[in-house]
């Protein structure tokens, strides 16, 4: 959990000089869509027997996606039994975010652990209801075919399907 916390203060200072797209606003606590998408990643990859990592991922989740999948116990079991090449991912790669629709989509490229490449599209939205609304967070996540031999991530061109997917 400090590894998370520490990732998410680096996160947190670096997001504008990593390159963000100017175009896209930083939410209320400074995070870009593709610094949300980065911490998420390393919670999944970092994802511990409580399922800690999980945890955090769901606390980025959107109110419809956390209505669509939930509750939290159906969601950790979704990515278990849908989405296990996300955890312990032996490395990923986070695209730069593309503004559509007023949302974002962050690709993504890891390496699962057992070494096969997979490509993956977050969305991510800033209107929410409530407390939330200001906050980028994650609507879906599809998975998008990736020539295995590809370096980097993939391109934000395929729009995920929201919020069926994580």
């Amino acid at each position: 959990m400090l590894r998370i916390r520490l990732i998410t203060a680096v996160i947190g200072l670096l997001g504008p000089l990593l390159g963000t797209a100017a175009e896209l606003p930083p939410d209320q606590t400074g995070l870009y869509p593709d610094d949300v998408v980065a911490l998420q990643m390393s919670a999944l990859q970092d994802n511990d027997a409580q399922d800690s990592g999980i945890a955090l991922v769901w606390e980025y989740t959107s109110p419809a996606n956390q209505r669509a999948n939930g509750p939290y116990p159906r969601f950790a079991r979704m990515i278990h039994e849908s989405f296990g090449d996300l955890l312990h991912s032996r490395n990923f790669d986070v695209g730069a975010a593309k503004l559509e629709d007023g949302g974002a989509s962050v690709p993504v490229r890891l390496v699962c652990a057992a070494g096969n490449t997979h490509g993956f599209i977050f969305w991510l939205t800033m209107e929410h209801p409530g407390d939330r609304d200001g906050h980028w967070l994650t609507e879906g996540v599809t998975p998008v075919p990736l020539p295995q031999d590809a370096p980097g991530a993939p391109t934000a061109d395929t729009r995920p399907v929201p919020p069926s997917a994580i």
